[in-house]
């Protein structure tokens, strides 16, 4: 499957117990033009998509819309973390310039309620 340069997708993950968890996310393309089947996102530490990819990389990702709904077939994916902070900022400055007002209002609201010290980088490997 292509994924071009989407606007969402939902990425599932695998809890201990086998059962799937869906998460819509955004997503930028590679950061570099080698890395032609990987997109970046970004999240919190402590959220429940990171314990998850923590237990077990290998996931799934299929075109989605805002609210997740799926719009396309599931392709196999394995997803790593990063938490470094030349990672994450060039993922934010890629967020910015895709999703502009949006990304603005979500790094104000975590500013002011402190969480932006605590998102982490997950590299998605389709």
């Amino acid at each position: 499957m292509s994924f071009e340069n989407p606007r969402y997708i939902s990425l599932k993950t695998y809890k201990k117990n086998g059962r799937t968890v869906a998460t819509p996310l955004w997503v930028v393309p590679h950061l570099k033009e080698q890395d032609t089947r990987t997109f970046f996102a970004f999240t919190n530490e402590t959220s429940g998509k990171v314990k998850r990819i923590r237990n077990k990389s290998t996931s799934e990702i299929a075109l989605c819309s805002l609210r997740g709904e799926i719009l396309s077939s599931w392709s196999e994916a394995t997803v790593t973390l990063s938490s470094e902070g030349k990672d994450l900022q060039k993922v934010i400055a890629l967020m910015y310039k895709k999703y502009s007002w949006q990304m603005f209002l979500v790094d104000i609201f975590a500013r002011i309620g402190r969480r932006r010290s605590s998102w982490i980088v997950l590299k998605i490997v389709y």
